[in-house]
Order: structure tokens, then sequence, then C-alpha cells
């Protein structure tokens, strides 16, 4: 490959882990943003006074459902965009003995601990709600 073709693929795959990147940063702040809001609502609702479970409307009984919902959706919304990343990192693999620049992700290692923010507590959220609707 000449050393044009070689950068646009370099750059290629660099510009793409980037884009998946913001993507999981995207999903994952409008979850806990969405669910920090919800659990406020469930605060709101657990204070109120007199309230049988019987007499809360529908839309504010959908509150768990809701936030399991959107749990689950940023979960593997990160889920998919991690798989993206692992396939342009064996498709940097291939090229790496040939490129002549710094590979645009980190090392095994450092890619797992930055996978644990991500994972541990989308998933401890999807955990939390099956909680509250299994109460």
């Amino acid at each position: 490959m000449p050393d044009k073709e070689l950068k646009d693929k370099y750059d290629a795959i660099a510009f793409q882990i980037n884009r998946e990147d913001e993507l999981v940063s995207k999903r994952f702040t409008w979850s806990l943003t969405i669910n920090g809001f919800l659990f406020g609502v469930m605060g709101l609702i657990s204070t109120a006074k007199d309230i049988k479970v019987d007499d809360i409307p529908f839309p504010v009984s959908a509150v768990p459902w809701v936030g399991f919902l959107v749990s689950v959706a940023a979960f593997i919304g990160i889920i998919a965009a991690n798989m993206q990343i692992y396939y342009l990192k064996k498709e940097w693999d291939k090229l790496k003995e040939v490129l002549p620049w710094v590979r645009p992700f980190g090392n095994n290692l450092s890619f797992f601990l930055g996978w644990v923010p991500q994972f541990l507590p989308s998933l401890v959220l999807v955990m939390v709600w099956i909680i509250v609707l299994c109460r």
C-alpha cells in the first residue's frame, strides 16, 4: 500500500474508534441523566403520605419500567459500540506491521480498565431497576 492509502486507512480506523468512544459517552450520560431523574421521581413518590399502591396512576407506576428499559437500551448500546471498537482493533492489528504511527487505542489492559466504568454502572442500573420491579 502506498503511504497515502496507509494514512487514510489509519485515519479511518482512528476516526471510527473516536466516534464509538463518543457514542459510549453519550449513551452513558443520557442513561445517568434519565435514571437520576427517574430515581428522583421514585423518591418523591415514596415520601408521599397515605398513598396506596393501587392509588398510584399508571404513568407514575410505569417509572420503574421506563428506568429499566432506558438502562437496558444504554447497556446494549455500550456493548454495540465496544463490539465495533474491538472489530476496529482487529483491523488495525492486520496493518500494524506496516503502519508507522502509534495505535489509536490502548493496550489490552487499558482497554479492559476503560471498559469497566462503562459496563459496571450500566449493569448495576439494570439490576437496581429489576429489584425495584420485583418489590
